[in-house]
């Protein structure tokens, strides 16, 4: 199929198993009905979000088993299917869209799935770009002035006006001022309590770090991180929080001799938020090198698999490749552990020709938000490889500050108070 025609309602992938929907209406019949609580328990547990919510909040004796942690065990078998993601816990994707036929640029919130009602509440001014988002949470940096010509980005004062948003409840709750230059992506370490309770942490140019904590109401102190090397970490590109530990792609500091031209190769920097104890971890070897020479570190995506696996997806010459580092080798823990290589995507059967840019990962859907010229921006889910075109490309539109709307269904369904 060339994904260059008329535009379908998605590209074509492949389920790999996934428990087919059970439409809401069932639900909504039968929760007071005489089936039994398990069979009850096992329709949920196959069914959307909205229906299992409006399911816990319909009827005492289900509210109470959907509270319970045996259905949050079956909502991880419901998972299994699909390597530990849930899709399903994608709500939504909002992007800024600026279009030289209309007034003004507008922000953009389209439903996941665009059939059921939306969770998502969102409609922040554009003065504010989203920087972070986890489980329903949405960091916002306000947008900064543009640099003098010869002045760079970090030149500019310390200190952004930052705000956390609930997309869920709309809450809103603005941060006190930081201390560093805070202009790359910030990382949700923590969120907890239905997103009540979160720590953020943001670094600059140098990995220099502070951590604000929504329980203290306060940012701790500037800490540099420990590491050998110098590192720069790309002001664009997302870090990828697995436990306690930050991941970025980062460019060595300062640059090597002879490299300012082709550009030195990235690597990642690991570094521990409790220990501030970090390391270096390679790229896989030729990895760089399958991507087309105008690629730059835009074509790389760090990613992590459920049991908490990094990943580092690629937009190479032909393919769209996923690579897992796996752990070392027992009885050689000292040594780096070996990446495995998967095709996930073979462009030709999309009709793909042109650049590939990653915007985003959702650890929860296990969603990548890529933009591909001449298509537009895309959603490809890692476990089920199924693909949906999100805003499809105009000659006259510009798409940015793409963001990833997911919920944690655990956490929601705690924070429900249990019937008496």
């Amino acid at each position: 199929m060339d994904i260059d025609a008329a535009p379908p309602p998605s590209i074509p992938g492949s389920s790999h198993g996934a428990l087919p929907p059970v439409p809401s209406a069932d639900i909504d019949v039968d929760c007071d009905a005489t089936l039994p609580v398990d069979l009850l328990l096992e329709i949920a547990a196959r069914s959307d979000v909205v229906s299992v919510v409006r399911c816990a909040a319909t009827n005492k004796p289900l509210r109470r088993a959907i509270l319970d942690r045996g259905f949050r065990r079956l909502l991880s078998l419901r998972a299994a299917s699909t390597g530990g993601y849930d899709p399903a816990l994608l709500r939504g994707v909002s992007y800024r869209l600026e279009d030289s036929e209309a007034a003004r640029p507008v922000r953009v919130v389209q439903a996941i799935p665009a059939t059921e009602p939306s969770l998502i509440r969102f409609d922040e001014s554009l003065v504010f770009e989203p920087v972070a988002s986890r489980d329903g949470l949405v960091v916002l940096r306000r947008l900064r002035p543009r640099p003098l010509f010869g002045q760079s980005l970090e030149e500019g004062p310390p200190g952004s006006v930052l705000r956390v948003v609930s997309s869920i409840t709309g809450e809103v709750s603005v941060l006190p001022s930081v201390s560093i230059r805070d202009y790359r992506k910030h990382a949700l370490i923590n969120v907890e309590d239905h997103g009540r309770s979160f720590e953020l942490l943001v670094a600059d140019e140098r990995l220099r770090t502070q951590i604000y904590s929504s329980r203290d109401g306060a940012w701790s102190p500037v800490r540099p991180i420990h590491l050998q090397r110098g590192s720069r970490p790309f002001h664009d590109s997302c870090p990828l929080v697995i436990g306690r530990t930050v991941h970025w792609l980062c460019n060595p500091e300062p640059l090597p001799p002879g490299r300012h031209l082709s550009g030195p190769e990235p690597y990642i920097v690991a570094m521990d938020v409790d220990t501030m104890q970090a390391r270096v971890i390679d790229l896989p070897r030729g990895c760089t090198s399958r991507m087309t020479a105008s690629m730059s570190h835009r074509g790389l995506l760090l990613a992590a698999t459920v049991d908490g696996k990094l990943l580092v997806v690629v937009s190479e010459t032909q393919v769209i490749s996923m690579w897992t580092l796996l752990p070392p080798t027992e009885g050689e823990p000292s040594l780096p552990g070996s990446w495995r290589r998967q095709v996930l995507i073979d462009k030709q059967d999309w009709g793909v020709h042109s650049s590939v840019q990653f915007e985003g990962f959702g650890q929860r859907s296990g969603t990548v938000i890529l933009y591909i010229g001449r298509v537009g921006l895309i959603r490809l889910n890692l476990a089920t490889k199924e693909a949906h075109v999100v805003f499809y490309r105009t000659e006259t539109a510009y798409v940015s500050q793409v963001c990833l709307h997911e919920i944690n269904l655990s956490s929601l369904l705690q924070a429900m108070k249990p019937s008496s």
